[in-house]
């Protein structure tokens, strides 16, 4: 009865609102979902009638990183981690940072890349890691780029207009 009800007075409600008012401000214009909190947009949207909204298998992180082609301080503000919690190995593996070794961790005053985000501080650690390594990271955000480009050409997206959605 739970699921029921959270879809029922709470899920489908919430969807029908949010796809009449997305459907409102699209005005006809292509729209596409970004991963996993698009896919059932993308499947609503179609059944109230929009059939240019696309489902793309490009994440917010497979956005995040093509933008970066410097590391100033905006740049290291939208990198993370964003909270404490994560090892150092999660934010790492997530960024698919491979070029950040132990000796680059250590200089940080972190022991390993299991040492846990616990402050502030290691959150500031982290980024002091980035500035150091900053080729390595650039490197990374060419190749992101450069995929998300050939992925968004094998999708039609250049040359027209797009709105992108994502939770």
């Amino acid at each position: 009865a739970f699921w029921y009800l959270m879809g029922y007075q709470i899920g489908g409600p919430f969807y029908m609102g949010l796809c009449s008012w997305i459907k409102e401000k699209a005005g006809g214009r292509k729209l596409y979902c970004l991963s996993r909190d698009g896919y059932n947009l993308t499947r609503v949207m179609k059944k109230f009638g929009m059939d240019h909204c696309i489902y793309l298998y490009a994440s917010r992180r497979a956005l995040l990183l093509p933008a970066i082609d410097r590391l100033g301080e905006k740049e290291l503000a939208l990198l993370p981690p964003y909270s404490c919690g994560q090892t150092v190995g999660e934010v790492l593996d997530y960024l698919n940072l491979e070029g950040i070794t132990d000796a680059d961790l250590i200089r940080q005053g972190f022991s390993a890349d299991t040492d846990v985000i616990r402050t502030k501080g290691d959150i500031a650690r982290i980024k002091k890691v980035y500035v150091e390594k900053e080729s390595e990271i650039l490197k990374q955000c060419a190749k992101e780029r450069m995929n998300l480009e050939r992925y968004f050409r094998s999708e039609g997206l250049f040359g027209r207009e797009a709105l992108f959605f994502d939770s």
